[in-house]
């Protein structure tokens, strides 16, 4: 059983990495218990990416950061991958660590409404950044195919992406070390991530996850208030989509004029402005960065 909501919770695999950061300072927050904040990542990430994010907390804010099944350290699913299984994986760590608050990103968000809606109890708020939100894969690929060559060589064939990111996995001590004088800004955490996954989680994240028209049921089924943080050049995922769900749904959102899809990276200090002051503690009306309200630089 799992925190009393009757589903089952597996053990956490041994294999398994917890990206954990305990609050030295915590900031107070609308919580009755101390704020526990679970963080999920995207497709094509792991739990590495949440590194600049947890430095900006300054010892603030704990977190709790798990590698999604078929990422980073946690198992292969050896079969099909869908949204149940990757709810099911996390169950344990929801029953270990006692989070308070979670939030996603990119797909991490779609994730984290999934699990806000299996266990309606668990969470005080939920926040997710920079979500996608398409119906079926043709609407996402006919969206994503527009974006750019790096957005078509990913997502036009799923097989060849993957051995693409597998090769590129089993090279990584050569071009590791020089990675970042071609991708500056990014930290190398972030860049080995981006390719430690297998092909079940590549593709089961698209076709099972991503394209699969799961946004709207989640948004109607979720129960604790939803914040929601998208970039304006966002270009892996629509915000004029995520703002007409929040529209529709009564959720807080806020813009970043400035930002792109990898916003936890690139704006970190904004990022975590953002949770203390819609996630963690309930301010809608704060502005981040001090622009006009419903918009962040």
């Amino acid at each position: 059983m799992c925190n009393g909501h009757g589903l089952h919770c597996p053990p956490v695999s041994s294999r398994m990495k917890i990206r954990a950061v305990e609050a030295t300072e915590p900031n107070p927050t609308d919580c009755a218990r101390p704020a526990r904040l679970l963080l999920l990542h995207g497709l094509l990430s792991s739990s590495g990416v949440w590194g600049p994010l947890t430095d900006a907390f300054d010892g603030s804010v704990t977190t709790i950061a798990p590698d999604l099944l078929g990422y980073g350290s946690a198992p292969r699913p050896g079969g099909q991958y869908t949204l149940e299984r990757i709810v099911e994986h996390l169950l344990p760590v929801v029953e270990r660590e006692q989070p308070t608050h979670i939030v996603g990103h990119s797909m991490g968000g779609i994730i984290a409404l999934a699990l806000a809606s299996a266990l309606p109890n668990q969470f005080e708020r939920v926040g997710i950044i920079a979500m996608p939100v398409f119906d079926t894969r043709r609407e996402g690929l006919d969206y994503l195919h527009r974006r750019g060559l790096f957005h078509r060589a990913v997502l036009h064939t799923d097989y060849l992406s993957h051995v693409g990111c597998a090769c590129l996995q089993r090279l990584r001590p050569l071009w590791l070390p020089i990675a970042p004088l071609f991708v500056p800004g990014q930290p190398r955490a972030v860049i080995r991530g981006a390719f430690d996954h297998c092909h079940d989680s590549h593709t089961g994240s698209l076709d099972n996850i991503i394209f699969a028209g799961h946004v709207p049921r989640l948004a109607s089924e979720v129960l604790p208030p939803v914040a929601a943080l998208h970039g304006g050049r966002d270009r892996a995922a629509p915000p004029e989509r995520t703002r007409a769900l929040a529209a529709a749904s009564g959720w807080n959102f806020k813009l970043s004029p400035t930002g792109n899809h990898q916003i936890i990276v690139e704006r970190p200090r904004l990022v975590a402005r953002w949770i203390r002051d819609s996630v963690l503690t309930a301010r809608p009306d704060v502005p981040c960065e001090d622009v006009p309200n419903g918009q962040a630089q």
